[in-house]
């Protein structure tokens, strides 16, 4: 069995594995280090590709307002490019004023922070009023997202450096939405500070 001791040659840097590739003679802790150093090459190599995904942003979000609906999707496909990377290039864009702003996170950070589209006006009462069953549903619902936020509370506090980073963003979405359901609420009671 190969010694823990640093290697002077295969992957580059000294290391305390027993090789570059893995194999069923490494211990749990070995291969532990092991995928945790590929995860961080992963990390570090999709900062990489968030400047590009902006850049093909801001160049289909001007594109996109020469074409109607079923033209958009032909576009694409002549150009080759992918539709959901695309939306998802364009949500990027849209939520970043500058390139800049990306250089340090991930695709998948800065797709996150994406600013969804909000209800710009309340519904009418007439529609919230509703029927007993819907009023039920929503006890149920508030009920659920309150003993849910109880059990993620606990579970964030686990939570890697790394997966904070990501779910930060959706946290802050959840309460914007949260803020929102509470202010709909307090104006049907009549309770909304002033």
């Amino acid at each position: 069995m190969a010694e823990n001791v640093p290697s002077e040659k295969g992957c580059g840097s000294p290391q305390l594995l027993p090789g570059c590739e893995p194999n069923n003679q490494w211990l749990p802790e070995q291969l532990g280090t092991y995928a945790q150093t590929q995860y961080q090459q992963i990390l570090d190599g999709e900062t990489h590709l968030t400047r590009p995904y902006w850049r093909l942003g801001h160049a289909l979000e001007i594109a996109k307002k020469s074409f109607g609906h079923g033209q958009w999707e032909h576009y694409l496909q002549s150009l080759g490019i992918d539709p959901t990377r695309a939306s998802k290039a364009r949500a990027i864009y849209r939520t970043f004023a500058r390139e800049d702003d990306v250089a340090h996170l991930t695709v998948e950070a800065a797709y996150a922070q994406r600013c969804k589209r909000q209800p710009t006006t309340p519904p009418a009462k007439s529609e919230v009023a509703g029927s007993k069953k819907s009023v039920r549903g929503l006890r149920t619902s508030i009920s659920k997202i309150a003993d849910r936020a109880g059990t993620v509370v606990h579970g964030a506090a686990f939570a890697t450096a790394a997966e904070a980073t990501i779910l930060i963003p959706a946290v802050r979405k959840a309460i914007r939405d949260l803020e929102t359901l509470l202010k709909y609420l307090e104006e049907q009671a009549g309770t909304a500070d002033s």
